[in-house]
């Protein structure tokens, strides 16, 4: 049976045939995953070290789903640490590959790139591979964050949770355009000092020149950091330079997101034609219960008897005087005469 294809293509998982064979090349054995979401790319790891006769897998999350013990394949080992990235990374040790797929801003990047070369002993010692999703439009040149108050006021950009983006705009959509539904905020601008992903890899390789970066653009941008250093980063580099440099896989990116965009602008006028109804229904049924009173009134007007010299149905006759009952009432008396109860 064939996989259904989510209409939104997004994880590092749907570029698997990319980037897998860079690990091969790179002889890894162990890989660091920040960022597990749903579990995909977990389950995907563990199956591909088990291919190889092993390895050890550390995914970091604080939701990470993990995989059940007898499930994994023989001679995997996974460690689980359910911890915000960057903080969760500092007592880990090093592995081969890292798969960087956590929150998308300047701040959290950085951290990470640099709590990894010093878990690998400082810049004069050989980097791992570094795999990173999300380098290039939305969020390679604006940062994103899901939960700014975990971050350094100063690290955070004006934001919001409410508004969208658009390729080509600087600043934010607040009647539609790709939003995270209040799942994660956007900063209002895009571009300039330290804002974005793509921002902080290009500003932590400008200081390392042992370290090179392709990009990828298909699927919000893979990137893959290499240390020229190392004896595999000619073969990595040969595997990943044909789609780097891809003219064709930048047109295709861009058709798929303005594609994307048009579904979404479709869902936003179809959601707001719902909320209109549902207000039409509301104020309809607010006329229809006002109706009903109104009616009411009037058959309670039919049915009541008349009242001599035009008096008011609804209160004492202003020409009669107020007469005091047994039981303290004031009772309308008709032409000057006493009404006892």
């Amino acid at each position: 049976m064939t996989e259904r294809v989510p209409l939104l293509l997004h994880s590092l998982a749907d570029m698997r045939e990319l980037w897998l064979p860079l690990l091969g090349a790179a002889g890894v054995r162990s890989v660091t995953e920040v960022g597990a979401e749903t579990g995909v790319v977990t389950r995907l790891l563990a199956g591909w070290l088990g291919e190889r006769g092993g390895g050890r897998l550390v995914t970091v999350d604080p939701g990470a789903p993990g995989v059940p013990a007898d499930e994994l394949p023989s001679g995997v080992e996974l460690d689980v640490v359910r911890d915000y990235s960057p903080e969760a990374l500092r007592d880990l040790d090093g592995t081969d590959a890292w798969l960087l797929d956590g929150d998308h801003n300047y701040h959290v990047v950085t951290q990470e790139l640099s709590e990894i070369e010093r878990l690998h002993g400082g810049p004069e010692d050989l980097f791992p591979l570094v795999l990173m999703n999300d380098v290039a439009w939305p969020s390679g040149r604006r940062d994103q964050y899901y939960d700014p108050s975990r971050l350094p006021p100063e690290a955070v950009r004006p934001h919001t949770f409410a508004a969208g983006v658009r390729p080509g705009l600087a600043g934010v959509d607040t009647r539609g355009g790709f939003h995270g539904k209040g799942e994660f905020a956007v900063a209002l601008e895009e571009g300039g000092p330290r804002n974005g992903v793509l921002t902080a890899v290009e500003e932590f390789l400008a200081t390392r020149p042992h370290l090179e970066l392709s990009v990828v653009t298909s699927v919000f941008g893979l990137g893959v950091v290499i240390d020229g250093r190392q004896p595999w980063a000619a073969g990595v580099t040969g595997l990943i330079a044909p789609f780097a440099a891809s003219p064709f896989l930048e047109r295709l990116e861009a058709n798929r997101v303005e594609l994307y965009l048009r579904v979404l602008d479709l869902q936003d006028t179809v959601a707001a034609v719902e909320r209109e109804r549902i207000a039409v229904h509301a104020r309809l049924a607010a006329v229809r219960s006002a109706a009903r009173s109104e009616s009411l009134l009037a058959a309670i007007g039919a049915v009541q008897p008349p009242w001599p010299d035009g008096g008011d149905p609804d209160g004492a006759d202003p020409a009669a005087p107020a007469v005091r009952t047994e039981r303290g009432s004031h009772i309308a008396g008709s032409g000057g005469a006493a009404l006892t109860a």
